[in-house]
C-alpha cells in the first residue's frame, strides 16, 4: 500500500464527551512535545512519576452534566454547528461520586422520563466558546427513551439505538428502541425494533448487549452480543447476518467492532483502533482486499498495557487532519487519557509486507479477530 507520514496540528478546539463531563481542549497546547501524551489528574505516587512524561491534559473548559441536572451517560452528535445530548439516565440529587461511579446501584429520578431513563434532547448552538455549554431542552423528546445510546448519520437524518443501562434497572426494554430523528422538520418516528431486542428479552442477556455500530452507505451494521446485524434505512428491514466476519459484505475495517473514520482528503484511506492497535487500511473502491499499515510513529507501544482494548475514538480535524483518544486503566490510579493528533498524506512509495512494524512482538498484515 502506498505509506503514510504523520504530522501534528496545532490550532483548534477539541470537544471530548464521556458519559459524566464534556470537555474544551486547547488542541495547540495538546501538541506540545513531539509526539504528545497527556492524561488525567495524578492521585498516586505511580500516576504522579507518569506525569513527569506526560503534561496536564490541557482542558480550558469543564461541563460536568450531573452537577447541572442533566442526565448520566447520554449520547452526542453535531448538525449544522449545533451540538445535540441525546438520552441517558438521571440519578437523584446529591448522589455522591463513588456511588456514581460504581456502576452497581444508582438511583434514579424516578418523576424524570421513563423511570429515570431519559427521552429528552439538548441542544448548544455552539457559536462560540461561552456557548458551548449553554444547553437547552428540545420541544420535541423522543418517543422512547434511550439509555447509554449509540447514534448513527445516515441521509441527513439522526439514528437512535438503545444501549444497555448503566443504572436503569427495569427489566423489560422500553419500547422504541430504535428511531429516526430528521433536523429539518423536527419530529422523530419510531422504526423497527432489532432482532436482538423484543419483548422476552431481558436487559441483562448477551444478545441484548450492543458492543459497536457503523454506517456503510445506507446500511447500517450493529454488532450484538457474539453476532451482527444491519438495517437498510431505505427498506427499513433488519437482517441477522451471524458472527462470522467472512460473511458480510463490506470491508473488515467497516464491521462495527473496529473504531474509525474515513480521512476526508482521500476516499480509500480509512483510519482504524482495534483492540490497542492504530493502524490505516487502503480499502479500494473496486472491491479488492484491504491492505494496512500500522501508525507506530503516532501509538507508542509503551501504552499496550496500558489502555482499555475496547475504549476510544477516532475524529477527523479537517482534510488531512485526524485526532485519536484512548482511555486507560491502572491500577490504583484514576482514569487515563492518551491524545494524538496528526495529519495523514498519501504518498506513492509502496510498502512490502516485510515492512510492516512489529505489533506485539510479531508482524501482521491485518487486523485480527473482532
Amino acid at each position: 500500500m502506498e505509506t503514510l507520514e504523520t504530522k501534528k496540528k496545532r490550532e483548534g478546539v477539541l470537544l471530548v464527551a464521556t458519559p459524566l463531563r464534556l470537555l474544551a481542549i486547547d488542541l495547540a497546547r495538546l501538541t506540545a512535545s513531539d509526539l504528545a501524551r497527556f492524561t488525567a489528574r495524578s492521585t498516586t505516587r505511580s500516576e504522579i512519576y507518569r506525569n513527569s512524561q506526560m503534561p496536564a491534559l490541557p482542558v480550558f473548559k469543564e461541563f460536568n452534566f450531573v452537577e447541572k441536572g442533566f442526565p448520566y451517560g447520554m449520547c452526542f452528535f453535531v448538525w449544522e454547528s449545533k451540538l445535540y445530548m441525546v438520552g441517558g439516565e438521571k440519578p437523584l440529587e446529591g448522589v455522591p461520586p463513588e456511588q456514581l461511579f460504581s456502576l452497581k446501584h444508582c438511583p434514579l429520578e424516578e418523576s424524570f422520563g421513563a423511570g429515570g431513563a431519559s427521552p429528552y434532547i439538548y441542544v448548544s448552538y455552539a457559536t462560540s466558546l461561552d456557548s458551548i455549554t449553554d444547553f437547552r431542552k428540545l420541544s420535541t423528546a423522543m418517543l422512547g427513551p434511550k439509555p447509554n445510546p449509540f447514534i448513527a448519520a445516515v441521509q441527513g437524518k439522526i439514528y437512535v439505538l438503545s444501549g444497555k443501562p448503566y443504572y436503569y434497572r427495569e427489566d423489560d426494554l422500553q419500547f422504541p428502541t430504535f428511531e429516526v430523528y430528521d433536523p429539518s422538520v423536527g419530529e422523530w418516528e419510531a422504526l423497527p425494533d432489532p432482532p436482538f431486542y423484543n419483548p422476552r428479552r431481558r436487559m441483562y442477556e448477551e444478545d441484548y448487549v450492543v458492543h459497536g455500530l457503523s454506517v456503510v452507505g445506507t446500511t447500517i451494521y450493529v454488532k450484538s452480543g457474539l453476532n451482527f446485524h444491519s438495517y437498510n434505512v431505505n427498506t427499513k428491514i433488519w437482517d441477522s447476518l451471524g458472527y462470522s466476519t467472512s460473511t458480510i459484505p463490506i470491508p473488515l475495517p467497516l464491521l462495527p467492532c473496529f473504531i474509525g473514520k474515513f480521512v476526508p482528503a482521500y476516499d480509500d484511506i480509512f483510519i482504524g483502533l482495534h483492540r490497542r492497535n492504530l493502524f490505516a487500511a487502503l480499502i479500494p473502491r473496486d472491491g479488492s482486499p484491504p491492505t494496512y499499515q500500522y501508525l507506530t510513529e503516532v501509538f507508542d507501544e509503551y501504552l499496550y498495557y496500558n489502555i482499555a482494548p475496547s475504549s476510544g475514538a477516532v475524529e477527523e480535524l479537517g482534510e488531512q487532519e485526524m485526532c485519536i483518544i484512548k482511555t486507560g486503566f491502572l491500577p490504583g490510579i484514576h482514569t487515563t487519557a492518551y491524545i494524538a493528533t496528526f495529519q495523514v498524506e498519501k504518498l506513492h512509495s509502496p510498502v512490502q509486507p516485510s515492512d510492516l512494524p512489529l505489533i506485539n512482538g510479531q508482524r501482521s498484515s491485518v487486523p485480527k479477530d473482532c
